[in-house]
């Protein structure tokens, strides 16, 4: 496992241990077992609880595997319902917006064309370099001389 998730699986664990007792019970036993055997032993977890924004102190991956227990574990199933549904419609909006940018319909599709003052404006003086043209045996040669490094 990646080790930012282990030492996200630490944190978690820390604000569990940090936890009213009541909550702690809605948590099924193998999810907190499988936190402690997938957790980073030698992270050393620094989250301060006085501070009131302790939740800024731990990692975001920490704070998603909190949500996903608050989310399956903690909260009334219909709050859970909608819960769900809000990140559902969440991931629908994240998708249409992906759409609209990277549309597979408008790939080709003719853009605007330009005018030609417009290309006037933009059009920049480029002077064509002449490239010499060797035979094929003179190319070899050259190649042959680039391997054992003499100039040619």
């Amino acid at each position: 496992m990646d080790e930012i998730y282990k030492q996200a699986f630490a944190e978690a664990l820390e604000v569990l241990q940090n936890t009213d007792e009541n909550i702690l019970k809605k948590i099924p036993e193998q999810f907190i077992t499988f936190l402690n055997q997938n957790k980073d032993n030698q992270y050393q977890v620094n989250i301060d609880f006085a501070n009131a924004n302790w939740e800024d102190m731990v990692k975001p991956e920490t704070q998603a595997i909190l949500a996903l227990i608050y989310r399956d574990y903690i909260v009334s199933p219909e709050e859970r319902e909608k819960l769900l549904k809000e990140e559902k419609e969440e991931q629908i909006k994240i998708e249409k917006e992906l759409r609209e940018k990277y549309n597979p319909d408008n790939i080709f599709k003719t853009k605007k064309v330009a005018t030609p003052n417009e290309i006037q404006k933009t059009e920049t003086i480029t002077q064509l370099t002449e490239i010499p043209k060797y035979p094929w045996y003179k190319r070899i040669w050259n190649k042959i001389l680039e391997i054992f490094g003499t100039k040619h």
